[in-house]
């Protein structure tokens, strides 16, 4: 008698529970992600999956039951965070950290245990279960896979013909051409906006700055924005073009990503001959930029990217995540002050060191003097506890980082050298920001607000021709000033112009130079509708 064997079950859902969370968090950031930051972990939990699938095959010598109880931790341990960040804006708030934890650990766990248990002893077959199981973990990862299906499917070719400069200059080959860095401080605030909100003098440090030959300007950001104002820099130009072609009502980044990652400063500099220098700062754009000659700092991208940070905060491990990312967030900060004075020792070639520091951004690791404090909010992200004397804290340990960088750099008689210290911005601890739960809306814009972000900082150290530099300056004309003062190039200096945009709408540009250089009045209403 022929007994016909069952066909085996398809075992797909432990898979896809603990890819889910990914590929949902990718739909959910579409204008600011490319597809290569979710590789890595797609590969590391689809391997942990896999990993414990065969282990408790082995144990339970059941590979349904083994996949289930796989589905069962990851719902536990992904829906966890997603839960907490829920419960901390309404039942938790007042309640300290650890107790927060507790209240929601405790049946989290509880609830694991009991799953664990009951799966691992039934004598049931739970063939239905498995199907079941499947079905719902294939339609739950459905949703987000349309979502970026239907992205892709609406995205539009983006013209790059205002990005392109026609023809590179190399102006007049100096024999001895000077190292240049620029130093990218990251929402570093301008004496008068340190006075005025922080309660802060930072006479000490410009003290030392004009000791040292910087020349200290009053300056503006032409953006709110670091992606947008980052892309102007270094391609030495507005990028208002970008909300033309892809509208003011869009939030995607990808275009400015893309002309900042191949910028036109760089390929400039590399043309003369320059080595291009680069360092991790922990931002996905400026982490690793493909036209660099050299990556420095950034040994533990793959442990320590944005993306990853964002998966494992959404998860169980939300109450210590903190502290699985604060060393190498501080080792690469270490690395990066290290490295920048070093960097014209890797080659014989002029260099070209460009390194954008998260300093004084929260969040606030640094006291003034270097010691190690760590985050009470155990956020990484908006919300950073301690607003003020962390920002003044943290400013103060990039100053004594700035010192010792600079009279390293400036010891080196092998080339003259032209140093560059801006920020992107004024800081943000006004600025309305894409927090959907945050409770800065589009009402509370300000003027002080606008003044506070726009307003920022810039030092520079011209070995020659500090006569060239005038108050007023924005970041847009720092390299046309250069290229056209130390290679007689002839890049066209643009008109100084401020525009300010809410992070939520970043494309929907408003120009405030009157506002800001001439103490106009601004309509307000343009912002709070």
């Amino acid at each position: 008698m022929n007994i016909e064997k069952k066909p085996k079950s398809l075992i797909l859902h432990p898979f896809l529970f603990a890819i889910f969370p990914i590929v949902s968090l990718f739909s959910q950031n579409l204008d600011l992600l490319s597809l290569s930051e979710i590789i890595f972990p797609l590969i590391l939990f689809l391997v942990i999956s896999a990993a414990a699938w065969i282990i408790l095959r082995y144990t339970f010598k059941n590979s349904i039951k083994s996949g289930i109880i796989i589905s069962i931790v990851w719902f536990i341990f992904f829906s966890y965070g997603y839960l907490f960040s829920v419960f901390d804006l309404t039942i938790f708030y007042g309640i300290n950290f650890i107790q927060q934890h507790l209240v929601l650990m405790i049946p989290f766990i509880g609830t694991l245990v009991i799953g664990i248990l009951v799966i691992s002893r039934t004598k049931r077959r739970l063939n239905n279960a498995n199907t079941i199981a499947n079905v719902i973990a294939i339609a739950l990862i459905a949703f987000p896979l349309m979502n970026i299906g239907l992205y892709d499917f609406q995205q539009q070719d983006i013209s790059y013909e205002n990005y392109e400069i026609a023809d590179l200059q190399t102006g007049v080959q100096l024999y001895n051409m000077p190292n240049i860095y620029y130093i990218l401080l990251d929402e570093y605030a301008p004496q008068e906006t340190l006075l005025d909100a922080y309660d802060f003098d930072n006479s000490e440090f410009l003290n030392f700055l004009n000791e040292q030959g910087f020349v200290a300007k009053k300056s503006y950001s032409n953006y709110p924005t670091t992606f947008q104002a980052l892309a102007s820099i270094l391609n030495m130009q507005y990028i208002n073009w970008i909300s033309e072609e892809i509208g003011e009502d869009s939030t995607d980044r990808h275009s400015a990503f893309e002309i900042t990652a191949n910028n036109q400063v760089m390929k400039i500099l590399k043309s003369k001959g320059y080595i291009v220098v680069n360092t991790d700062s922990g931002w996905e754009i400026t982490r690793n930029m493909p036209i660099a000659d050299l990556n420095l700092c950034g040994e533990n991208q793959l442990f320590n990217s944005e993306f990853l940070v964002m998966t494992i905060r959404n998860s169980i491990l939300n109450p210590i995540y903190v502290k699985m990312f604060e060393p190498g967030m501080r080792e690469r900060v270490l690395c990066t002050f290290s490295e920048i004075p070093e960097a014209h020792l890797k080659t014989e070639k002029p260099v070209f060191v460009f390194s954008h520091v998260m300093l004084p951004h929260g969040p606030y690791f640094w006291g003034p003097n270097g010691e190690h404090l760590t985050p009470k909010k155990t956020t990484l992200e908006h919300g950073y506890d301690r607003p003020i004397q962390g920002y003044t804290d943290q400013l103060q340990f990039a100053n004594k980082k700035m010192k010792e960088m600079i009279e390293k750099i400036l010891s080196s008689t092998e080339r003259q050298s032209i140093i560059v210290i801006q920020s992107d911005t004024g800081p943000s601890t006004n600025y309305v920001t894409t927090c959907q739960t945050c409770p800065l809306e589009h009402s509370n814009v300000n003027e002080k607000m606008i003044r506070e972000r726009m307003s920022n900082v810039s030092f520079v150290y011209f070995p020659t021709n500090k006569e060239v530099l005038y108050d007023g300056m924005t970041p847009v004309n720092s390299f046309p000033l250069i290229f056209n003062t130390f290679f007689d190039d002839n890049y066209e200096m643009l008109d100084d112009r401020i525009y300010f945009s809410l992070e939520i709408e970043p494309y929907r540009h408003v120009d405030v130079t009157e506002f800001m250089t001439e103490q106009k009045n601004i309509d307000l209403s343009l912002w709070n509708e």
